[in-house]
């Protein structure tokens, strides 16, 4: 009997702590949507047309678990899985904005792949905020992306080619973050026709000796921290 009751007990805190997870995931809008869905079988899947996804891991890590994270595969297991159901049962073409915040580091494979399958569909406004414990390359399908009108990318590494083109890019936001070329250079050109906002906050440089930015209708520029270069706009 006793047996019995351990059984049941632990059953509960699984699915208790199932659903402490997905709640803490989902934003408010989402959270409503499903709630709705659960009362009504036409609700089910309206989830999935919804343009603007934001997806956090910081509920995840209390205060306390802070330091557990990255010992609990299980944990960041979950959360890998849940971001591949969403994009994938999502209407992929109804995606205008998307934003990804990850404070611990999952598989870099994982990531690559959820940032590529958002750029081929067109979204317009990406916000990415990726802490990896080792280096994270974004996938190479970032540049050049013409749906893109607002890109803001703090952390990782950006391996480019000697020329980058936003044909549609307004505002760019980047802090902390490190270029590279895919083979030893000396200068890269950033083309920005039609770009009016850029912040930049430290910039790091490898194997780059001079950066061209082009940007002829550019209104506000915020720059801070560029290392072991000549950067010229």
């Amino acid at each position: 009997m006793i047996f019995v009751w351990d059984l049941l007990l632990l059953i509960r805190i699984i699915m208790f702590s199932a659903v402490l997870f997905f709640f803490s995931v989902l934003t408010p809008i989402f959270l409503y949507i499903w709630l709705y869905s659960v009362l009504s079988t036409r609700w089910k899947y309206i989830w999935t047309s919804i343009s603007k996804l934001d997806i956090c891991d910081k509920l995840l890590y209390t205060s306390t678990s802070a330091e557990a994270g990255n010992s609990n595969p299980m944990l960041m297991t979950s959360f890998m899985n849940f971001v591949d159901r969403v994009l994938l049962l999502h209407k992929m073409s109804a995606i205008n904005k998307f934003s990804l915040s990850c404070k611990k580091a999952y598989d870099v494979n994982h990531v690559g792949t959820w940032i590529s399958a958002v750029l081929s569909c067109n979204v317009q406004d990406l916000c990415l905020d990726i802490s990896m414990d080792e280096s994270f390359v974004f996938p190479s399908c970032l540049y050049g992306c013409e749906s893109l009108t607002t890109l803001k990318i703090m952390d990782g590494c950006l391996k480019i080619p000697t020329s980058v083109y936003f044909p549609n890019l307004k505002v760019l936001h980047l802090a902390d973050v490190s270029f590279c070329g895919r083979h030893p250079i000396q200068q890269v050109v950033f083309r920005f026709p039609v770009l009016q906002e850029f912040s930049a906050c430290d910039i790091r440089w490898r194997e780059i000796d001079t950066v061209d930015i082009y940007a002829p209708l550019l209104k506000t520029l915020l720059k801070q921290n560029f290392h072991n270069n000549h950067i010229s706009i």
